[in-house]
């Protein structure tokens, strides 16, 4: 077997290739901490314009202070062979199929690499370095590649020990809870979102309970509607600045099943001079064009409180007992009106609810 995968390298990097600026890029992506453990996460991510057979590679941190622990193929390099080689000063990484099967034209990662970090470690953050790239096309030409963001650091692993880690949806919330079984210099939890088409973004930060010893539970709240799936992780930030993430959650959107007016909430509703505010829903199950009204009992429309696009989902509104022109509507007997119409103009819906208001 050392005989073939020799031969086959062999064949596959007669033509090395030279770096240089272009499209074709190897990227190292940010790094994650593994939380509850001494270990990191690092992906390797490939953008290549044409047909890839394979890749060799070596990636070497400043301080030797990580160590490979393992190696893991991902979607595009399913089936390849993945070998990893830690040596003294760096780690030799090479993706090949024995079959000549190639990676296909497109982005994204092609592996993950898994390091321990060492306990004599003193920095808060370790460089990297991805050196000595080779690939070989599919057509044996020379690709235009260059190496993407050479350097980065990793974050040093904080010590926190995340328990778990779990999301599900409510309505039209995301729930996100989280227990640390220990805590040491913990400034707190940035909650991170991000969907199909954007990266990560802080959307909350949860204040920690710096060091402690005693297990603590933790809760987020996401108010958010989508049609697509979405993904959340932790950045745990330590007092002086070191942070790792947690694993990635994903949450797939459970739409509903048809369309449906809610009852409004509180009903009945009391008016005082100030005004009143109930709050009432819709669900969607398809990407609509939706107008909701309220009507007195003479069936004159006054007040329109939505007309718009609206994804599938449900929607939430509220009413302040004011109409059109800005005045308190008088107490007694009111109806609000749902007209949904699918965005394909092939469904069409409508539901009508009573609501009452106190003097």
């Amino acid at each position: 077997m050392g005989h073939l995968k020799t031969a086959i390298f062999a064949l596959y990097f007669v033509m090395a290739i030279s770096l240089s600026m272009a499209q074709d890029t190897l990227r190292v992506l940010p790094a994650s901490g593994i939380p509850g453990t001494d270990s990191v996460s690092v992906n390797i991510a490939l953008i290549n314009s044409q047909p890839v057979l394979a890749l060799q590679f070596d990636i070497k941190d400043s301080s030797n202070f990580l160590e490979l622990s393992g190696i893991k193929e991902t979607a595009r390099t399913e089936n390849f062979t993945l070998e990893a080689t830690d040596f003294d000063t760096l780690c030799r990484i090479i993706i090949f199929d024995l079959l000549g099967s190639a990676i296909p034209e497109g982005k994204g990662t092609i592996a993950e690499l898994y390091f321990d970090v060492s306990p004599q470690t003193n920095v808060s953050r370790i460089r990297l370095m991805l050196q000595n790239v080779t690939v070989s096309a599919i057509d044996a030409q020379p690709l235009d590649f260059v190496i993407d963001d050479t350097l980065f650091t990793v974050p040093s692993p904080v010590p926190v020990e995340l328990a778990n880690f779990s999301a599900k949806q409510a309505g039209n919330e995301i729930i996100l809870t989280w227990r640390t079984l220990s805590e040491s210099s913990n400034a707190g939890f940035e909650v991170q979102r991000r969907d199909e088409m954007n990266d990560f973004e802080r959307i909350a930060l949860v204040k920690g309970h710096g060091t402690t010893v005693i297990p603590h539970d933790y809760e987020y709240r996401d108010n958010i509607c989508t049609e697509s799936c979405i993904w959340y992780r932790l950045k745990q930030i330590d007092f002086n600045g070191s942070f790792c993430y947690s694993r990635e959650i994903q949450i797939a959107p459970q739409l509903p099943g048809k369309f449906k007016l809610v009852q409004n909430y509180p009903n009945p509703v009391t008016r005082s001079e100030s005004g009143l505010q109930t709050n009432f829903g819709v669900e969607l199950p398809f990407r609509s064009d939706v107008t909701v009204s309220i009507y007195n009992v003479l069936g004159q429309r006054i007040r329109v409180i939505v007309q718009e696009e609206l994804g599938a989902g449900l929607h939430s509104f509220q009413w302040d007992g004011k109409n059109e022109a800005g005045i308190l509507v008088p107490a007694g007997m009111y109806l609000y009106r749902l007209q949904a119409k699918s965005s394909d103009g092939k469904r069409f819906f409508q539901s009508a609810r009573k609501l009452a208001i106190l003097p």
